[in-house]
């Protein structure tokens, strides 16, 4: 009865082209300045990474459509790191593999 319930309150909700996307189906990883009217976004739809120009004046263009799984994964990963990017990343792993098991370099 209660799997029926959920089932017919997704079916609503859809009807009614409600809420927000599911961060499974969009996700904006991330956004670097080109200029003062220049960005590029890196936004993962589903399985693919769409590679966007944001330009204050035209609005958004896709520039690249990025479907290979290894190369939408890397690139998943790499906006995923700390600030400092793989450089910042591999130095909290090496503090990391200096604690003894169990504790943690964020404590």
């Amino acid at each position: 009865a209660a799997l029926v319930a959920v089932s017919l309150g997704l079916r609503r909700r859809r009807r009614s082209g409600g809420g927000r996307l599911p961060v499974e189906a969009v996700e904006v990883l991330g956004r670097t300045a080109v200029d003062g009217r220049h960005a590029i976004s890196l936004v993962r739809c589903g399985s693919r990474v769409l590679v966007l120009s944001v330009d204050t004046t035209e609005g958004l263009s896709t520039l690249a459509e990025i479907t290979d799984p290894e190369e939408v994964n890397l690139l998943v990963d790499l906006c995923g790191l700390p600030h400092g990017g793989v450089a910042a990343a591999l130095g909290e792993l090496g503090q990391s593999a200096d604690l003894p098991p169990g504790e943690s370099a964020h404590a």
